[in-house]
């Protein structure tokens, strides 16, 4: 009686290639995405405490992205069947170019640690300056990520609350936390630009007498 052995899966990915990815700045998520019913799924690689996930002989993978600390902005690399050793140069080259100019990191933190030190520190940030942040939108159920950034209006503060806002943003280089200001007038109506070009006619005003 002839017995036949199973044919041993073939993965999309070879090891090598697990090796490289795997050793990428852990502040970086790394997906793959397949393809199931006719729609895209992004799948995780590795999780938020940097253990390898990825199923290796997963079918229909034809992308493998990566982001920083998770953003919506992914940078996607087409994968052609499957992720050889052969196109591991190539596979280098493109992540190396899109995540040179992204700040890294010495601390050995997890993205998973370093989003509850982030959360902490946006809670603690909050209650110093005796401000709270603004929700742009309402999340729904279903919606599970996580914003510390802080969002202020800061028009709608008090003289205090100004006063303390700008002390503290003074005394931020560029070693600390990215800020961005917006001034949103694309939103705004004939009479707010108004009111809003009085004010900078007379901080040129005083500019000048400044100057003179």
């Amino acid at each position: 009686m002839l017995h036949f052995f199973k044919k041993t899966p073939k993965t999309w990915i070879d090891q090598p290639v697990i090796d490289y990815l795997m050793g990428i700045n852990p502040l970086f998520v790394i997906y793959y995405t397949v393809r199931r019913a006719g729609k895209d799924i992004d799948l995780v690689f590795r999780d938020k405490n940097g253990k390898f996930i990825a199923d290796i002989y997963d079918k229909d993978v034809h992308a493998i992205s990566i982001s920083y600390q998770g953003s919506p902005r992914h940078f996607i690399y087409h994968v052609d069947k499957r992720l050889s050793t052969e196109e591991l140069p190539s596979l280098k080259d493109f992540i190396e170019k899109k995540t040179k100019d992204y700040a890294t990191s010495q601390s050995s933190l997890t993205i998973g640690q370093l989003s509850d030190i982030q959360g902490e520190f946006k809670r603690r940030l909050e209650s110093t300056l005796g401000i709270q942040g603004v929700e742009l939108f309402p999340k729904n159920k279903l919606d599970t990520s996580v914003d510390n950034n802080i969002r202020i209006y800061f028009n709608q503060l008090d003289s205090e609350q100004r006063d303390r806002l700008i002390c503290f943003l003074n005394r931020l280089d560029k070693r600390c936390i990215p800020i961005e200001i917006n001034l949103f007038i694309n939103e705004s109506t004939e009479e707010e630009i108004g009111a809003t070009q009085t004010e900078l006619d007379m901080l040129d005003i005083i500019s000048h007498h400044k100057k003179t």
